[in-house]
């Protein structure tokens, strides 16, 4: 096995010619870089391959998912609010609207000589009483005007109770008012003290 070298495991493995004479290295093969360096400006100017550099991370395009995910209960927290406003908006009107609403229109058609229209709004035992003619004394008595809610309002069992301020007669005059819905409108059955006071 002339010229083959077999290492320790006993394969043989490509021979290796022997070095040239006085010591010298043989050249290279044409084409083939010197053994042990890379060839003449394959990395650059120093010879030395460049540091490893991450791929540039992926281009995420739109917003992230927590933007959505706020935007979400955000959406869901609105559209119940909506819901919420229309649902006890409409069960306030009702409820507390009307009777304010009824107060003010009897003092109005108090104010304004509708008499009709001002004994309308009362139940059959109030008519008994002339609210108009008792109205136009206080206005030649003194400054009297319609008022407005000056306390709360309370519903019971479906009697609404409107605690009301006015002046009448150049006097405060404070009355807490009852009504209840009678064939579909509301009416003023009750109050205390009187709905005017005597000039």
């Amino acid at each position: 096995m002339d010229g083959e070298q077999r290492p320790e495991g006993g394969t043989p493995t490509t021979p290796v010619p022997p070095p040239p004479p006085g010591g010298q290295e043989y050249p290279p093969a044409q084409g083939y870089p010197q053994q042990g360096y890379p060839p003449q400006g394959a990395y650059g100017q120093g010879g030395y391959p460049p540091p490893y550099q991450y791929p540039p991370a992926p281009v995420k395009k739109g917003l992230p998912r927590w933007f959505w995910a706020i935007l979400g209960v955000v959406g869901v927290c609105a559209v119940l609010a909506i819901i919420a406003v229309a649902f006890f908006g409409t069960w306030f009107a009702d409820v507390l609207g009307k009777p304010v609403a009824t107060v003010t229109k009897f003092y109005s058609a108090l104010d304004a000589g509708r008499c009709d229209e001002a004994r309308s709004l009362l139940t059959r035992d109030m008519q008994s009483v002339d609210y108009c003619a008792r109205w136009n004394e206080l206005k030649a008595k003194g400054t009297t005007n319609i008022g407005n809610l000056s306390g709360g309002i309370s519903v019971v069992n479906g009697i609404s109770r409107v605690d009301w301020g006015l002046t009448a007669g150049g006097e405060s005059h404070r009355v807490g008012i009852r009504l209840r819905e009678f064939n579909g409108q509301m009416r003023i059955f009750d109050s205390t003290p009187d709905l005017l006071p005597r000039p």
